[in-house]
């Protein structure tokens, strides 16, 4: 099992969701991956939501 702890366990766990097919390229693009938690707050904080089409 992968360390979801870390940023690389986080980043791999979504791309193996995107490969399985249980989630899309534009939903895997969302996932705020940081190594801080100082880093976490300003992403939140400057988040973008982007426009996608459905």
């Amino acid at each position: 099992m992968k360390d979801l702890w870390n940023d690389d366990g986080a980043a791999e766990c979504g791309d193996d969701l995107l490969a399985a097919g249980f989630l899309k390229q534009q939903n895997r693009d969302m996932l705020i991956i940081t190594s801080t938690p100082a880093e976490v707050i300003d992403a939140c904080l400057s988040y973008q939501v982007p426009v996608v089409q459905k």
